[in-house]
């Protein structure tokens, strides 16, 4: 995902992906597009695009969690990132979900039916549910420990390419087959098996097996007309979808796949792609603040503007919740940073 760990890995004769670090940015972007969508017709295509965000985050995990070699320490390491993360961020939420109780503006049983129900124990759906995609890399860290010599076997490419057909045939398109599997067990199964697991070792499976090389045919021209494609393909899908068929929980379309495969495999391609931009450093040191704690920062904004009377629009929406983010993480960074020194200095 969005991990410190990965910011300075190398590839190939010593380049750095700051290509990927550029796109964390506007994954972000997509991902505090979900929660703060935009109304219209309009916002219900672009939700539907900003659906790669997550699986790309997943993506650039994966790959660069893989080393030839199998080192247990490591996985043990992010164990305990994960758990730490899983704990702190959650506390912080807790809190605020305790502060609004303080003020009327839940009630207890609104806190225990958001925070205390199987699903969420399972995999952090409901208070503070983007955090299940840390809960998804804390199962497959202890999964890949006790099954590492499978999961980067050159058969998982079968495993994976099943796993896709089934997400899509179980979960987005069930209804072909007479049936829906209902929430929130649909939503676990997509998030679990459908997008983190799959991404993963997609990504896992690209660093091992696929060739550096394999993108070099494809020059700018070819690059923006097969994304041109991709994104009409995914634009008539959610239209047949949403107008003709049954748009089972808008996650997980056929062209998300292909989108989010084929940017991360560009990306791979063009590897210097926003060098020294603003844009790269927001996704390399930002990125993962904004992820954590967009939402709390649209909330703490809505709580401000509506009392001295903004109107809603200014500060409900994603470009302002987006930019407000970066701020509050470039906040953090520069804390954290100073902290790092003075703790150097000592």
């Amino acid at each position: 995902m969005i991990e410190r760990i990965n910011d300075n890995i190398l590839i190939g004769r010593g380049q750095r992906l700051y290509s990927l670090d550029t796109f964390k940015t506007l994954a972000c972007f997509m991902v505090v597009l979900l929660h703060y969508p935009i109304d219209g017709v309009i916002g219900v295509y672009l939700a539907a695009l900003a659906r790669i965000g997550v699986p790309f985050f997943f993506l650039v995990s994966g790959y660069f969690s893989y080393t030839e070699m199998y080192d247990q320490s490591r996985h043990i390491k992010r164990i305990k990132k994960y758990l730490f993360l899983l704990v702190g961020i959650t506390a912080v939420y807790w809190f605020k979900d305790i502060a609004r109780m303080a003020f009327g503006r839940i009630t207890f049983a609104d806190f225990l039916s958001s925070n205390f129900t199987w699903e969420f124990l399972i995999l952090h759906i409901g208070s503070s549910g983007f955090m299940w995609f840390v809960r998804a890399l804390l199962y497959i860290e202890l999964l890949h420990m006790l099954l590492h010599k499978y999961l980067d076997s050159p058969k998982m490419k079968y495993v994976l390419v099943g796993l896709w057909i089934a997400d899509i045939l179980l979960i987005k398109y069930s209804f072909i087959f007479g049936f829906t599997i209902p929430q929130p067990y649909n939503e676990i199964l997509t998030k679990m098996f459908g997008t983190a697991f799959l991404y993963y070792y997609i990504g896992r499976y690209i660093r091992h097996f696929a060739n550096e090389c394999s993108t070099k045919s494809f020059n700018v021209f070819r690059v923006i007309a097969l994304m041109t494609v991709f994104v009409l393909l995914n634009f008539t899908e959610v239209y047949v979808l949403d107008n003709y068929l049954i748009n089972q929980m808008p996650a997980n379309y056929i062209m998300t796949f292909f989108l989010t495969v084929f940017i991360f495999l560009i990306l791979l391609r063009y590897c210097n792609l926003g060098k020294g931009s603003i844009i790269n450093f927001v996704g390399k040191d930002l990125s993962m603040y904004v992820y954590y704690w967009h939402v709390l920062v649209g909330m703490m904004m809505g709580s401000i503007c509506s009392r001295i009377h903004i109107p809603e629009i200014l500060y409900s929406n994603v470009i302002t919740v987006f930019l407000a983010s970066c701020l509050f993480g470039y906040v953090i960074f520069i804390v954290k940073r100073k902290f790092m020194v003075q703790k150097v200095r000592r």
